[in-house]
């Protein structure tokens, strides 16, 4: 073990979900399935049912997996498949005997945070664990100090949404919309980082699309203040959400312009949204927005970037 990993035992550090834990020590503890909240998706290329599927744990988005595993555990059937075509099948075994498997030689390692669980070691064995009805497992339990793992509630409301605001002499009023559109090949606008449709995206008001089910159109206008002084622009958005939109991480939401006054930043968890769907965690909600007034949205890591820089 190097230096810097024993560092990060003894001090704990970021798993690969992103959570701070608390220590290293892990405490084995029984362990209910259902409080492990989600099936683990981070499953390489061993397992059959995703191959099954004609998925690659690799390439395709963690909702696509997701929604594949969710649809084929609802088919008893497809157990076989678990049971007779990977490595799995020792998995099955152990677990018809009452056992958690390879405890001893290598344990099954959870994050915890308020009763909830998350797999950091042993994703096949727990997605057989929830595939078969297993009540309990034995498994090495970590605390997380903050739950960024925490599934989002969707916001199922799909349809037609308008925002308007109005830019007058660097000075901003009414609503728009952040777009979030994550773990797809969508266009790069919207990759990784939720985006502030402002007139920088103006599409002269033709509708662009984002992914499937998923359009956008920015049209901007000159509306005169008084007689013989300067006109402000007007910036109309709607943004179209189909219900059979690309199976993928979408997340739209209204914030007010005056939310941007200094210091020019919002976080996610502070605006409206209208509609969410996918596997958002309570961590993006903690996602930092800054706002350079007339000068368009730059993300809080390029923002970091650039400040160190200067």
């Amino acid at each position: 073990m190097t230096a810097s990993a024993q560092w990060r035992r003894k001090r704990g550090g970021n798993d690969e979900r992103g959570m701070y834990l608390q220590k290293a020590v892990r405490e084995l503890k029984t362990v209910n399935v259902s409080d492990i909240i989600e099936y683990p998706t981070a499953l390489g290329r061993r397992c059959a049912m995703l191959d099954a599927y004609g998925i690659d744990s690799y390439s395709d988005n963690e909702e696509t997996i997701t929604v594949a595993l969710l649809e084929s555990a609802a088919n008893p059937d497809n157990l076989d498949i678990c049971r007779t075509k990977c490595g799995c099948s020792a998995f099955y075994n152990a677990f018809l005997r009452g056992e958690t498997p390879f405890m001893e030689k290598d344990s099954i390692r959870l994050s915890e945070w308020g009763g909830k669980y998350v797999v950091t070691e042993g994703k096949h064995r727990v997605c057989m664990a929830k595939r078969m009805g297993v009540k309990t497992i034995l498994a090495l339990v970590a605390q997380s100090n903050d739950g960024g793992f925490l599934p989002l509630p969707d916001v199922p409301n799909p349809g037609e949404f308008q925002a308007t605001h109005s830019l007058n002499r660097g000075v901003r009023n009414g609503d728009a919309f952040l777009l979030w559109v994550r773990n797809t090949r969508a266009i790069d606008t919207f990759f990784d980082t939720p985006l502030l449709i402002t007139e920088s995206c103006c599409t002269d008001g033709e509708f662009v699309e984002v992914v499937s089910g998923v359009q956008y159109q920015v049209a901007l206008s000159k509306v005169s203040i008084l007689p013989f002084q300067s006109r402000k622009t007007k910036i109309d958005v709607k943004v179209v959400i189909s219900e059979k939109h690309e199976v993928t991480g979408i997340w739209l939401m209204k914030v007010s312009m005056k939310k941007f006054e200094a210091p020019n930043r919002i976080l996610l968890a502070d605006v409206k949204t209208l509609y969410r769907k996918g596997c958002w965690k309570a961590r993006h909600a903690s996602t930092t927005i800054f706002f350079g007034g007339c000068g368009g949205q730059i993300p809080a890591s390029q923002w970091q970037q650039k400040a160190c820089t200067k």
